[in-house]
């Protein structure tokens, strides 16, 4: 995927840099997506299972990378492997998540708990 040697180095140098920055920064933008796009019932949930989702993620694809390492030739081949799930894990939501843009939260088609009114 990149040529051996020192430049082949440089760039993945730049490249795992550039990702590293991109990831940090949108880590504040998707903490709070994340709080903003549910209903308040749901959002303790839903930033809890972003936690577990994260918690057993993470550990899970170095744990894939590293034994795909032997397999397909070497830790860059098995790391560009395993950064390609992002691709299609952007594709899934791109589909097959529903376009909120414009829309209250009401419209959306989320449930909210129920009300409890104060009994006289």
């Amino acid at each position: 995927l990149v040529p051996p040697g020192v430049v082949g180095a440089k760039v993945v140098i730049v490249l795992w840099t550039l990702r590293v920055a991109v990831g940090m920064g949108t880590g504040t933008l998707v903490t709070t997506l994340g709080s903003e796009v549910f209903p308040t019932a749901h959002r303790a949930t839903a930033q809890s299972l972003g936690q577990v989702g994260a918690s057993i993620g993470k550990p899970a694809g170095i744990l894939t990378e590293g034994l795909l390492a032997p397999v397909i030739g070497g830790h860059w081949n098995a790391t560009a492997f395993t950064m390609c799930f992002q691709f299609f894990v952007g594709l899934i939501v791109m589909k097959g998540f529903p376009e909120t843009a414009g829309k209250e939260l009401e419209d959306i088609g989320w449930t909210s708990a129920p009300t409890h009114e104060a009994k006289e």
